[in-house]
């Protein structure tokens, strides 16, 4: 793909540029598909000469190493959403608001300020307890089991399962339409 950057060989900070964007890349989202890589420290989303991109902020280099590894070239949803990764130049991301634009797992009470499109972030599922639904809101794997109507138990597997496929679970259930990995 030409005109994407280049940066250095190694890294805890990853520069992720997404093509064929067809559905909005949030904060959740990409919690959901860079976790399973290791601890994320930070996330910031933001569009550069038209074209969406992303810094994520691993603990470590060797999980940035692994999240590279794992998804280069991937699509988050089919046939669309590509990920173009490289490592960022960056030492430390700077993040001011935690939103679905950007947040720092590291100052969990960061304030909000939610962009002015808001409505793209996904609902906590309903038929929960208001503290269900707030748990649900803060982890991907217990809203993905609480919208596909699955037991508790089930978040076992769903952990097992690669970003990808959870994502596509989600698609297929019908969640997967706008807003994000739930």
């Amino acid at each position: 793909l030409g005109g994407l950057p280049s940066g250095p060989d190694s890294g805890r900070i990853l520069l992720v540029t997404v093509s064929n964007v067809v559905h909005p890349m949030t904060v959740d989202v990409l919690t959901q598909i860079m976790s399973g890589y290791g601890t994320l420290e930070k996330i910031n989303i933001f569009t550069k000469h038209g074209k969406t991109q992303c810094l994520i902020q691993f603990a470590s280099q060797e999980s940035a190493a692994d999240a590279l590894d794992g998804l280069q070239g991937q699509n988050v949803y089919t046939n669309c959403n590509t990920l173009h990764i490289i490592y960022s130049n960056l030492d430390d991301i700077t993040v001011h608001h935690n939103n679905e634009r950007s947040h720092d797992f590291t100052s969990p009470n960061l304030p909000s300020q939610a962009p002015a499109d808001s409505s793209s972030r996904p609902a906590a599922p309903s038929g929960l307890t208001p503290q269900q639904q707030s748990a649900a809101a803060a982890n991907p794997l217990l809203s993905l089991a609480a919208s596909l109507n699955l037991p508790l138990s089930a978040i076992g597997t769903l952990q097992g399962m690669d970003a990808l496929q959870r994502a596509e679970l989600q698609r297929l259930a019908g969640g997967g339409g706008g807003g994000g990995i739930g």
